[in-house]
C-alpha cells in the first residue's frame, strides 16, 4: 500500500478492495475523513484512466482560468512556448508590475511540474527574471499562455507499455547568458510513461560543452536513485544497469575512461558519483543523436518541427474520450 498526502489530500494505492477497506476504517478511527471514489482530481490535476490501465494527466481547467484572468481567452496561439530568438536582444524597458509577473511565473510553475514538460524550458528561463523583469520577459510569458491557448486539451499520457522499464536522457546547453552557467535537461521514463523531468541551471559553470553533458548526467544519477527505490516500493523489477541516453561523445567515454587528464581531472572530481554510478553497475552511458534525445526539450529553444516531435516522443497528447 502506498499513501501520497498533500497536507489533507490523500491517493491510495493498492492491490486489493481489501487493503481499501482496512484503510479507510482504520483512518476513520483516528481522523474524520470523506472517501471520494477513483481519482478523477488531485490538487489542480484532472485524472482519467482509460479501458487499458493507461492514465492521462490535464489541467485544461487551470489553462482556462489563467486565460480568461490575464484577458488572453481570443489571442491567437503560437506552436513553440518560447521564441527561439528570446534572450538574444537587448533587455530593454523594465516591467514595472513585478507583483503581477511572478503570480503568472507561480501558476505557469505549477503545470510546467505537473502535467506540461512542454513547457519546462520556458518557465525555467522566466522563473530567472522573478526579481527584475523586463518588458520582454512579460511578453515572452503571455506567449506561454498563447501556446497553452493552442494546446489547451493536450494530456500527459502515462502509458508504461509492455515492457516497465527505465528508459533515461540527459542532456545540456552550455554556457547561457547572463551567467554562462549551462542548462540540464533529464528525463526518466517509465516504459513509455515520462516518470520524472527536470529543466535546471548548473551551480557551477562549465568550461566545455563535455563539462556541461557531464554535469546532466550527474543531475541525473541524484534522481535515478530516487526511481530505483520508488520501483522496489512498488514491486516492479528493474533491470541494471540502467541506460542513460547523452548526445555527447566526450562525456560518455570520460564516464569509461578512468585516466584523469589535465582538462578533464576538474570534473573527475566534482562528479566522481558519477563514475561510482557506473562503476556499481548503475547506469550506463549510451550514445544518442541530439533528435532523437528526449531531453533537448529541456535546454533550449526548439523550432516547431523538432518541438512537435518531442512532444509527441514525451507522450503529449490530444486525446478525445
Amino acid at each position: 500500500m502506498v499513501v501520497l498526502v498533500f497536507v489533507d489530500d490523500l491517493i491510495v494505492l493498492v492491490d486489493s478492495n481489501q487493503q481499501l477497506h482496512w484503510f479507510q476504517e482504520t483512518a476513520s478511527k483516528l481522523f474524520t475523513i470523506k472517501h471520494l471514489g477513483p481519482v478523477s482530481y488531485y490538487l489542480g490535476v484532472e485524472i482519467s484512466r482509460k479501458a487499458d490501465g493507461c492514465f492521462e494527466l490535464c489541467q485544461s481547467n487551470k489553462v482556462k482560468a489563467l486565460l480568461a484572468r490575464y484577458g488572453m481567452e481570443e489571442a491567437s496561439s503560437v506552436q513553440t512556448p518560447m521564441a527561439t530568438g528570446y534572450g538574444k536582444e537587448p533587455e530593454g524597458e523594465v516591467f514595472q508590475n513585478v507583483q503581477l509577473y511572478q503570480s503568472l511565473i507561480g501558476s505557469l510553475l505549477h503545470l510546467a511540474c505537473w502535467s506540461r514538460p512542454d513547457i519546462s524550458y520556458a518557465v525555467h528561463i522566466l522563473c530567472q527574471k522573478n526579481a527584475e523583469p523586463h518588458h520582454k520577459d512579460w511578453v515572452a510569458a503571455k506567449r506561454v499562455l498563447r501556446y497553452l491557448s493552442g494546446t489547451i486539451e493536450r494530456k500527459l499520457s502515462l502509458n508504461v507499455g509492455e515492457k516497465p522499464e527505465l528508459r533515461t536522457y540527459a542532456d545540456a546547453s552550455w554556457g547561457d547568458r547572463p551567467k554562462a552557467k549551462s542548462t540540464t535537461g533529464i528525463g526518466i521514463f517509465l516504459g513509455d510513461a515520462l516518470l520524472l523531468w527536470k529543466a535546471t541551471k548548473q551551480t557551477l559553470v562549465a568550461c566545455s560543452t563535455c563539462e556541461a553533458e557531464y554535469g546532466a548526467i550527474n543531475e541525473f544519477v541524484l534522481n535515478i536513485e530516487w526511481a530505483i527505490q520508488l520501483m522496489k516500493d512498488l514491486n516492479i523489477p528493474i533491470n541494471l544497469p540502467v541506460t542513460v541516453y547523452s548526445d555527447n561523445s566526450a562525456a560518455k567515454e570520460l564516464t569509461e575512461n578512468q585516466a584523469a587528464r589535465g582538462r578533464s581531472k576538474h570534473i573527475l572530481i566534482r562528479y566522481q558519483n558519477v563514475r561510482e554510478a557506473v562503476t556499481r553497475n548503475l547506469i550506463k552511458i549510451t550514445k544518442c543523436t541530439s533528435e532523437k534525445n528526449a531531453a533537448d526539450i529541456f535546454t533550449k529553444c526548439l523550432n516547431v518541427n523538432e518541438h512537435v516531435k518531442v512532444v509527441q516522443y514525451l507522450g503529449l497528447l490530444c486525446t478525445v474520450d
